[in-house]
């Protein structure tokens, strides 16, 4: 377990300040965005730290994966870049990432990126070492 320094007793409890006028499904995306964006402002104060997270299950074959990260623009890219290094230790022939990024996806057809370069050069290299062991 990881310890979050938080003092003996302290109860952590959900807090979901904004309410959604109908189910995810029917809400228009700008909706979304709007109650997400006013959330995270009624939760964030002064001197905080953020962590984003995400987790997905494949229902078919129970194999599971999540992730954490903290703020900036750069978020999908790290995520992308820590599921290619992780099958860099894999031995499947076959590497498939799901990803919900478009942004991140454009970064990385950019033919000279100019944001995130970092991030965008090891994700590209990532690709490289699993093309030449000749995996796709």
């Amino acid at each position: 377990m990881i310890g979050l320094g938080v003092q003996p007793g302290t109860v952590w409890l959900p807090c979901f300040p904004c309410k959604l006028p109908a189910s995810k499904a029917l809400c228009a995306v700008e909706e979304m965005r709007q109650h997400a964006f006013m959330a995270m402002a009624q939760v964030t104060e002064p001197d905080s730290v953020v962590y984003y997270t995400d987790g997905s299950a494949d229902p078919d074959s129970g194999r599971t994966g999540a992730a954490a990260i903290t703020r900036g623009a750069e978020t999908e890219l790290v995520a992308i870049l820590l599921a290619l290094e992780h099958a860099q230790h894999r031995r499947e022939r076959t590497v498939v990432l799901h990803t919900d990024s478009r942004t991140g996806l454009q970064a990385l057809q950019q033919p000279y990126p100019s944001d995130n370069v970092g991030l965008v050069t090891a994700i590209l290299g990532s690709l490289q070492s699993l093309a030449a062991q000749g995996r796709r």
